[in-house]
């Protein structure tokens, strides 16, 4: 609560030195117009509600709700706003390290190590070596922030001034409908970051150069069921145990929204098509998709078999399924029932009943010049490529030392289907290795990389095609053991030994890069 009542008075017309109620606020009014301040500050102190955490040692751009400008220290004399990108972008990132109390933080600069602070006898900010604490109070939307000085001048907000051409940002009294006084604390996103699941029902980001933590996300309460992110953009989408809801987070501001429900039984897969524009959620017995923009169900389609894996292709208007007996349907998006189903294979030899016990658990589109799509079943070496157009197998190949279960993924836009392979054997001896191979080149060779920290239970390469990663999930080989990240530079394919942070004890279900579009 310190830090957030005095503020809350401030905002309703009293100040924490009046000794009673302003002249121009009756008491009864005075009271009605706190009860939400009130309710605000009670919710904080009993229940630890607040907009987001600051996560240490993370860069974070400050950004004005009324003009999307970003908070720039140009000088360190010239503080403005200005728009967020590469050409002052290392001017753009701060740091919000705690200064002991609630609520009350130094703003410093990533690159320079200085702290943000107002110029002395004036309302003007500029950017020195000694600390000064700023009280950052959420607004009632719990999302957005005013930045209010704590020594003198006393009692001052950080103000967008629109009245000049060069934007400058300085002090000014609170307004209360001023959204130039509101701002956004939004994470100031690597160009490519590593995103990993841990048991999942636990999300945490990475920049997977430096190690550095970039975000983390979890349910609000009782274990998630699924957690999924879009390849491109800053979104994660979770479906719970024990209800129906579809919530989508924005990693930048960490606020979370109700998208949709989707009540089938055994609910256990979701994903995001690439560009993050749709949304799909799948049970025992039935799938939905959703566009995530208007929040709408388009389509709704009950199944005979379970779904067990899914994909979209890269210009989202396909997407494919493979089911628990081993079968793949290929849908046009705009379309009710699928255009084209592949046949993997026969049943497995020892399969009992109706549903075979080979079900589809790999399945990668190739990039969008294509149509081709890669699946792999489980306990079935085989891997086969398809064309989705007319349904032929265009290559098909045992996956290297006998995998029964495999995962992969393509290289961006390479024109050859170059693809990277692991995978794993149900006799405890599977090989610790990455393999990579050109899909359209005849009678190509795999390129083998053994690793010591294997065998891998997926892969993933990372949009611009520089990095691929590889991830441990596998309780055969590793039981009750810490899963290990590895990244490779995909050029080269040399290791690169930098491990995420405060990893140890980790164990991952799975692992992806995503891209940030801002």
């Amino acid at each position: 609560m310190e830090g957030c009542f005095p503020k809350a008075m401030h905002d309703i017309g009293f100040h924490s030195g009046d000794s009673a109620t302003p002249e121009n606020l009756s008491p009864v009014k005075y009271f009605a117009e706190s009860i939400p301040w009130i309710l605000h500050c009670a919710l904080h102190s009993l229940f630890g509600i607040t907009a987001m955490t600051f996560i240490p040692e993370t860069n974070y751009k400050i950004v004005n709700v009324q003009t999307g400008t970003v908070l720039t220290a140009i000088t360190s004399n010239s503080v403005i706003g200005s728009s967020y990108g590469p050409a002052n972008v290392n001017q753009q990132k701060w740091l919000v390290v705690p200064a002991g109390q609630s609520d009350i933080y130094y703003l410093k600069m990533a690159a320079s190590g200085s702290y943000l602070a107002p110029k002395s006898g004036s309302d003007e900010l500029v950017i020195e070596d000694g600390l000064f604490g700023w009280n950052i109070v959420p607004e009632l939307d719990e999302t957005t922030f005013r930045i209010y000085t704590t020594g003198a001048p006393d009692d001052m907000v950080i103000q967008l001034d629109l009245t000049s051409s060069e934007t400058p940002i300085h002090l000014a009294q609170f307004q209360d409908d001023a959204l130039s006084q509101v701002w956004r604390f939004e994470l100031a996103l690597p160009p490519v970051l590593l995103l990993s699941y841990t048991d999942r029902h636990y999300v945490q980001i990475w920049d997977p150069i430096s190690g550095r933590l970039a975000h983390t996300g979890e349910a609000t309460f009782m274990k998630d069921r699924a957690v999924t992110a879009a390849r491109f953009g800053e979104q994660l989408a979770f479906m719970y145990r024990t209800r129906s809801d579809l919530d989508i987070q924005d990693i930048r501001t960490s606020a979370i929204r109700r998208i949709g429900y989707f009540d089938a039984p055994d609910r256990s897969l979701l994903e995001f098509s690439p560009k993050g524009t749709y949304l799909l959620a799948a049970g025992a017995n039935r799938f939905i998709i959703f566009d995530v923009q208007s929040s709408q169900a388009i389509r709704m389609t009950n199944t005979r078999i379970k779904p067990r894996v899914v994909g979209f292709n890269g210009d989202e208007k396909r997407y494919a399924i493979g089911f628990q007996d081993g079968d793949i349907s290929v849908w046009d998006l705009n379309n009710e029932k699928p255009s084209l189903r592949l046949i993997s294979g026969p049943p497995f030899p020892g399969s009992h009943g109706a549903v075979p016990d080979m079900p589809v658990m790999g399945l990668a589109w190739a990039p969008t010049f294509t149509d081709a799509l890669l699946t792999s079943r489980l306990f079935d070496p085989k891997i086969v490529l398809w064309n989705t157009v007319n349904g032929t197998r265009i290559r098909e190949f045992d996956a290297h030392m006998g995998f029964n279960q495999s995962s992969f993924c393509f290289f961006p836009d390479d024109r050859l289907l170059k693809v990277a392979i692991v995978g794993s054997r149900a006799d405890h001896q599977s090989p610790k290795m990455l393999m990579i191979l050109e899909l359209l080149t005849p009678d190509s060779q795999p390129i083998i990389i053994n690793d010591d920290d294997g065998p891998f239970s997926g892969v993933d390469i990372s949009p611009d095609g520089t990095l691929i990663t590889a991830f441990a999930w596998n309780a055969f080989d590793r039981p009750n053991r810490p899963t290990p990240l590895i990244l490779w530079d995909a050029k080269t394919l040399r290791r690169i030994n930098v491990n995420p942070k405060n990893l140890v004890g980790t164990v991952h279900s799975s692992v992806m890069f995503i891209q940030p579009l801002s």
